[in-house]
């Protein structure tokens, strides 16, 4: 309160400072009354933020060439590569390789079609009812939206047109426009018939002798177990199977309603317009949360009822700075972009200072670093966990408004809501999770040569050139 109360003061006009009134010194000051602190130089503001912009500027115009260079020797690599693999004999004929795929989403399709494309058999496991992944009906959220416009996506031989996924390929689909495009690409690839829906992959069973993997299946319609094999060839592809909400005390203890991010459908929006009395918490500080407040501002949720609960702000892309088009001023946006990101642990300073990045917490300087010990740790770590997205105008225009954010960590459930960490206790009658997914692995059996394998062995450890599962080399 002394701050503020000083800060006023030091912006109060002299002339209406009380001993110094007008009327009683009977003295006509001419034009706006001075101040107490003489206003600095518009040059000394800008000096050092201009400095910052050069310096990011000649590095930009010295790495962008290595990076196009680097670019360009990948491509060329990759056709040799392609020549040498299409003149060399198969060490074994595609038709004989057993492929089994866990996870019919964006990724798990896109590789089966490649490999039916030579001749390999392919097995796909989905525990939903249908393709789609995080795009699927029951596991995307409302308000989900693609990262990129429409073009810069897409399956390979199968990219999208106007009215592929919306009324423009310039603009970013809906999640419901996405599901639809990647169930016309299963038709088209005839993937269809190689897909076990409601089938959710239990443990896998290696067998060194022979170098292949089982597989044990639950029907979830009939909760029926079964085996699946063997196969030369196991890839996980379902990344974001399991939603994950974090495990608090007293969760007996509240009576509200308890839900993750991927619940939030237009149904239950509905119902919260007309239950007038029921207060909303939004635990999470990334895109679905993002969504989710969207969401609910578009909808007609009173703000006032709505409150946001982060433990520390993430950055977001600004959409208008990258390819939301495919004129050359985008991708010129796109190339300075990328050689942020090639600076590693810094690329989001360096993207906030040029006015390519975007946070909606009210402390800009909290942005590069998180402002906490361990900051340039922690942002690292962070970068390799995608803990980013992209946000147009319009939804940063509504974030930024939102006036009712926290920052602080749950701790435990009070009966009409949540308690934090330091003592605040917010209340909420609704509190919904917006903490992301589990890929489901760390769930899964494993065993090799009939004995049982650690979970934590196989799902916490590193794995080989980002792939390969050391102690079940079949797997991917």
């Amino acid at each position: 309160m002394a701050s503020a109360t000083r800060r006023h003061r030091l912006d109060e006009p002299r002339a209406h400072h009380p001993l110094l009134q007008q009327d009683q010194l009977n003295i006509k000051i001419p034009g706006p009354a001075p101040r107490y602190w003489p206003e600095r130089p518009l040059w000394v503001s800008w000096f050092w933020l201009g400095l910052v912009g050069i310096l990011v500027t000649v590095f930009s115009l010295i790495t962008t060439p290595f990076i196009w260079v680097s670019a360009l020797f990948l491509a060329v690599q990759n056709q040799i590569l392609r020549m040498i693999y299409r003149n060399t004999p198969w060490r074994r004929s595609p038709d004989s390789i057993r492929v089994a795929v866990i996870g019919a989403g964006w990724g798990g399709l896109q590789l089966a079609a490649r490999l039916t494309e030579h001749g390999t058999p392919v097995q796909i496991f989905e525990a939903q009812d249908d393709v789609g992944g995080t795009w699927h009906p029951k596991q995307r959220h409302e308000g989900l939206r693609l990262h990129t416009p429409a073009w810069a996506a897409g399956f390979n031989g199968f990219a999208p047109c106007d009215g592929e996924m919306g009324a423009s390929v310039d603009h970013r689909p809906s999640g419901g426009a996405v599901f639809e495009y990647i169930r016309r690409f299963t038709e088209h690839a005839v993937l269809s018939g190689n897909i076990r829906f409601s089938a959710h992959v239990e443990g896998i069973a290696y067998d060194s002798v022979t170098r292949t993997g089982t597989l044990s299946v639950l029907n979830k319609l009939t909760n029926e177990m079964s085996e699946h094999g063997p196969f030369d060839l196991i890839v996980h592809s379902a990344l974001a199977s399991q939603p994950h909400v974090p495990e608090i005390a007293n969760k007996d203890q509240y009576s509200g309603v308890n839900m993750h991010s991927s619940q939030l459908d237009r149904a239950f929006i509905e119902s919260l317009l007309v239950s007038e009395n029921q207060n909303v918490v939004v635990v999470g500080g990334s895109k679905s949360a993002c969504d989710a407040i969207v969401a609910l501002h578009e909808a007609g949720v009173d703000p006032d009822r709505v409150t946001w609960l982060y433990r520390r702000p993430y950055q977001f892309c600004k959409v208008e700075r990258f390819f939301h088009d495919r004129s050359w001023r985008s991708f010129v946006r796109a190339c300075m972009a990328y050689s942020a990101f090639k600076m590693g642990t810094f690329g989001w300073a360096v993207l906030w200072l040029i006015d390519y990045s975007w946070t909606y917490d009210t402390d800009p300087w909290s942005l590069p670093l998180h402002a906490q010990p361990g900051a340039i740790a922690t942002l690292a770590s962070e970068w390799e966990q995608f803990h980013f997205g992209q946000l147009d105008a319009r939804e940063r225009q509504i974030l930024a408004g939102h006036l009712k954010k926290v920052r602080g960590n749950p701790v435990r459930f009070q009966d009409k809501g949540l308690v934090l960490e330091d003592g605040e206790k917010l209340r909420a009658e609704v509190v919904i999770w917006a903490t992301g997914y589990r890929t489901g692995i760390e769930n899964m059996i494993f065993s090799k040569d009939g004995q049982p394998i650690p979970n934590r062995l196989v799902s916490d450890r590193a794995v080989f050139e980002h792939a390969v599962v050391p102690l079940i080399p079949i797997m991917l």
